[in-house]
């Protein structure tokens, strides 16, 4: 079997450079020890950030994770639910917090806005009522298992090839090259 490229893993990095490379017209294998999504990417949190974590203390990564945000529910929309998030500031709470982060996400770009402590209640019950203000941000649920099973399928219909249950244990090279 000869091929241009081998990826080494079938997570969400390996599973979404299988497709990538595929779409741009390279041979491509993707070995996987076991099943796609069976490693860290199938247990993750499913969280998808919207950057309003990092806002006030760290605006480089709070864009970034708004930009990669963006990308993924244009490209991956099927893949993610918009549950939105929300920052809830109690009475204990610094009380600038949330005009500060607020002004941060603006800053940065991010969709943040506040919202009736009662809407926030009435959609989380069991929250505690003590909650003083409540930011709604454009966080999502991704579904790690839909998004690699697809990038992997697209990559198949292109015409590359996936193999689970293919470990590798090591690489064989000859002549400065690659050869099994």
């Amino acid at each position: 079997m000869k091929t241009e490229v081998v990826v080494i893993g079938g997570g969400a990095t390996g599973a979404g450079i299988f497709r990538d490379l595929a779409l741009r017209g390279i041979d491509t294998i993707l070995l996987e020890k076991r099943e796609f999504t069976s490693g860290t990417s199938g247990r993750n949190h499913g969280l998808l950030h919207s950057g309003g974590r990092y806002a006030v203390k760290d605006p480089d990564s709070a864009r970034e994770c708004i930009r990669e945000n963006y990308i993924l529910k244009k490209i991956a929309s099927p893949c993610i639910e918009d549950t939105g998030g929300f920052f809830l500031s109690l009475p204990q709470d610094p009380q600038d917090y949330p005009d500060s982060l607020l002004k941060a996400c603006e800053k940065i770009g991010i969709a943040a806005e506040e919202v009736p402590v009662a809407d926030v209640l009435h959609q989380e019950p069991a929250l505690a009522a003590r909650i003083v203000r409540a930011i709604r941000v454009p966080d999502g649920a991704i579904d790690p298992f839909r998004l690699i099973r697809a990038n992997v399928e697209e990559g198949l219909q292109i015409g590359a090839q996936a193999f689970p249950h293919r470990e590798v244990v090591s690489i064989q090279t000859e002549g400065g090259f690659i050869r099994g």
